[in-house]
């Protein structure tokens, strides 16, 4: 590569970085059938950088359900940020059964009908939620957990451990 291709090069780079830290990292969960999903794992983002986490349950028939994203090792978040304070360990949101992932699965008129004006019917689920955006503070490589819960019982319906690296 020539001297001009190479500045070339790490000058579009610079401009990706950049946009990536506008823009942040939006890490999509779905947990189906008892199985899980994540996009990216791992998630790789930069000190500062916004990242959003969307959770989904296609096909989740509980009333409610609490989501919850927890860092048990440390967690590159913390409380206030720019603040030095105690790290953010749990990030959590609930969501309510809209039954329409289920209903639609189950109206084979209708899906077909939504397949042919171009709607994904993966994105018409029961349960969704989204936690973020929030920043990363602190560098590293971090396991976190992803869990879901039955808010009526409290019975868990899933655990999984992704990876979230910050640099």
């Amino acid at each position: 590569m020539s001297e001009e291709e190479e500045e070339n090069y790490e000058e579009s780079e610079d401009q990706d970085n950049e946009e990536d830290r506008v823009t942040g990292v939006e890490i999509t969960v779905r947990f189906e059938n008892g199985k899980w999903s994540v996009q990216p794992d791992p998630a790789v983002v930069t000190v500062g950088m916004p990242i959003t986490w969307v959770l989904r349950g296609p096909r989740l028939t509980v009333p409610e359900c609490l989501w919850t994203i927890y860092f048990r090792k440390g967690s590159p978040f913390h409380a206030q940020r720019g603040v030095p304070s105690p790290t953010v360990d749990e990030l959590r949101v609930a969501s309510r059964n809209t039954n329409l992932g289920t209903l639609v699965t189950r109206a084979p008129q209708a899906l077909r009908a939504l397949e042919n004006a171009g709607i994904n019917i993966d994105d018409i689920v029961d349960h969704q939620g989204v936690v973020g955006p929030v920043f990363a503070e602190e560098q590293g490589e971090y396991k976190y957990g992803i869990r879901v819960t039955n808010v009526a019982n409290n019975e868990e319906l899933g655990d999984d451990d992704p990876i979230l690296i910050v640099r």
